[in-house]
Formats: structure tokens, sequence, C-alpha cells
């Protein structure tokens, strides 16, 4: 994974989480607004580790001010959730994430059961199969999922594909404010069962990216509240 700040000793306004790919370019337009942004590095999990755990030793690196915003995109959006209820943080902002299992796709439900099963290994050499049985009938960005899940150098994806599964969020969340943006051309995460703040019209999942503006101003919205 990606070097990048663990941990910081002075108090910060705004810590972003980036998404599975680890990527910190996601957030580079951000990064030019906010300057002073946290953009945390992933820790390893431990095996068959919950993301409410998981989240709680993050959070111990972390060192928010007193009017801290922690955000997310996509799956760093459900980790700054359970981050936010750790830490006591009072605003949580969400970029192309969900609120709770029951904004996530018709794909999560059908996928659940065998979670609950296998663990993180297991669910990679399904990822496997189920990339190769159905190449033909997946769009393209799901199969690169799945064959990014199977690969050996995709361990922290694989994990965080099975924790996101077996996700019930901790009773801390329902003491965090939550705002959210959200494209209603997502095609990863469909804003179909989601009553977002922000609306983008025609707004895809890589958000920060294609409407940079629009997510940097929902940001200092945040922050002034």
């Amino acid at each position: 994974m990606r070097d990048r700040l663990c941990a910081t000793d002075r108090a910060a306004s705004l810590i972003m989480f980036t998404g599975l790919a680890d990527d910190d370019r996601v957030l580079a337009p951000q990064r030019l607004a906010f300057p002073d942004m946290v953009i945390p590095a992933w820790i390893e999990p431990h095996p068959r580790e919950s993301i409410g755990s998981y989240a709680g030793r993050l959070a111990k690196q972390l060192n928010p001010g007193p009017r801290c915003v922690i955000g997310g995109v996509s799956f760093g959006g459900i980790i700054a959730l359970e981050v936010a209820a750790h830490l006591g943080v009072r605003t949580c902002a969400l970029v192309s994430s969900v609120r709770s299992p029951s904004e996530m796709p018709g794909w999560y439900r059908l996928a659940r059961g065998p979670a609950l099963v296998l663990g993180p290994r297991s669910l990679g050499r399904l990822a496997s199969l189920a990339g190769s049985w159905s190449s033909s009938t997946l769009p393209p960005l799901h199969r690169q999922h799945l064959r990014r899940i199977s690969e050996p150098s995709g361990r922290f994806r694989c994990w965080a594909s099975w924790a996101v599964l077996r996700w019930r969020p901790s009773p801390g969340v329902r003491g965090v404010r939550v705002v959210q943006i959200h494209g209603d051309h997502d095609r990863t995460l469909p804003v179909r069962r989601m009553t977002p703040d922000v609306m983008i019209a025609g707004g895809g999942h890589l958000l920060t990216l294609t409407h940079p503006q629009n997510v940097n101003e929902f940001l200092s919205n945040a922050l002034a509240a």
C-alpha cells in the first residue's frame, strides 16, 4: 500500500479516506483546495476483522481537532463513518458512499450470504471463479473488481470486500451527523436507495475527479457547519 500519513501530531480539521484502490490521487483536487487535509494510510487488517474493530484501531492513530470533519470516498466513507463514531467526531462527509447497508445495491444482498460463511481468502477464490464463469455477462467494472480481489496483491481489497458484506454499523454511528454527496449516474453504488444531501446530475462514482468544485464546496459547507 502507498506510504501516506498514518498519524498526525497536530489536530486536523479535515481527514479524508480514499477508496479501495488506496490511491490518494483520487483526492488530488481536494488536497489543492484543503492543503491541511490529512489522508491516512490504511493499516493491515487482522484476519476476519470487522469494519468496526478495524476502524477502532485506525482511530487511535488520528488526532482530530475539536471541530474536525472526517470523510471518505466509497469504501473510505464507510470507514470514515465508523472512525467518526470511535472518535466522537460529530460530522462525517460521505462522497460516493453509503450511510448504512440499506443503501447498498442488490448484489450486496445476494453476496452477503456466502460472505457470512466464507472468510476473506475463500471469498478471493470465489471471486476468481465468479469472474471466470460470468466474464461475458458482468459489466467490465464488476469484472475488474472481481479480478483485483482474486489477485495475490489484492489482500487488503479482498478483506475490505468481505468486511463490507458483513458490515453492521456500530451503535455510536447513530450519534454522528452525516452529510452525503452522490452522483445520479453512479453505477458502482446506484443512488436509487439513497437520499443524499447533494445530488450531482450526470455524476458517476469518481466525483472528486469529475466534479471537484462540487465536492470542494460540499466539504467547505461541512467544515463551516
